[in-house]
Formats: C-alpha cells, sequence, structure tokens
C-alpha cells in the first residue's frame, strides 16, 4: 500500500528553485519507498549550482521542467480529494490542500455525500462522507462496509 501525505505545508516562504527542488526531493524520499521515481530523482540531483544560476533559458525551462515532474509525482502522494501544489491564498506555500473544486462536483455529482454531522449519514452509505460544521471545518471519511445479514442456522 503506498503512503499517503499529510494535509499542510511542506515548504514556505521561498520560491528559490534550488530551496524548492531540495524540499520536493525531501519529500518524494519520505513517502516513496519504490524505484518508481528513480528517473527524476536523478535528474533533479544533477543539477548544480551553476545550472541554478545560469541565465540560460534552456536551462531554466529545464529547471523548470523537473520541478514540475516532481511536483507532479508528489500529486501520487495526495490524500483523496487533495491536491499537491501551491497554497491558494500564499503562492510560497508548497504541500498539500483539499480541492474545493473537485469536492464541489462530486458532492453534486452525488458521489461524495456532505453532511454537517456523521449522525446525519443513512445506513449503508456506500459513499465518502465529507463531514462540514457550522464553523466550515471539514473532514473526510472513507465509507464503511457494514456486515448485513445474508441469513441464519439455528
Amino acid at each position: 500500500m503506498q503512503p499517503q501525505a499529510k494535509l499542510g505545508s511542506i515548504s514556505w516562504g521561498t520560491i528559490i528553485p534550488e530551496d524548492i527542488v531540495s524540499v520536493l526531493l525531501d519529500e518524494l524520499d519520505r513517502l516513496d519507498v519504490s524505484d518508481d521515481y528513480t528517473q527524476i530523482r536523478c535528474e533533479a540531483g544533477s543539477i548544480t549550482d551553476d545550472d541554478y544560476e545560469s541565465d540560460d533559458l534552456v536551462i531554466r525551462n529545464w529547471i523548470s521542467e523537473v520541478m514540475t515532474r516532481l511536483m507532479d509525482a508528489l500529486t501520487d502522494f495526495a490524500p483523496a480529494y487533495c491536491y499537491f501544489g501551491l497554497h491558494e491564498g500564499d503562492g510560497s506555500d508548497l504541500g498539500y490542500w483539499p480541492d474545493w473544486d473537485y469536492i464541489e462536483d462530486d458532492v453534486r455529482a452525488g458521489d461524495l455525500l456532505q453532511v454537517s454531522d456523521l449522525a446525519d449519514v443513512p445506513e449503508g452509505n456506500m459513499l465518502p462522507v465529507l463531514v462540514v460544521n457550522d464553523h466550515g471545518n471539514a473532514t473526510l471519511y472513507a465509507p464503511r462496509v457494514q456486515l448485513v445479514n445474508v441469513w441464519e442456522c439455528v
């Protein structure tokens, strides 16, 4: 089973590429126990200090592409209904965040049940459940499998 990241920041207060690449690599190493991301790890590890300081547009684009591929890789570890990227309210806050548009779409489509209290979840519900209280705090629950009596033998 693949590990999942926790909501929140992994880097904030900087947009310096070498800092970001370092944090992205650390996070990928922390989460990934397989060799699935070896190629992007090697590419990111081959970026030198001279590359970061270069004014060459080709090198800058390559670094940007490597950063994008690292961020895409980390998206694989995002919890359900979340994304990995920059916080909407702070362009220097990088981490895992709820994707409210995706959540709203699935609530509208009937693929996600939104309630204000767990007691409001109907018995036998097999959908993920989002509980949003009156303060706006949200908690996502995976569906529960309940045993149903099929037959009895006495």
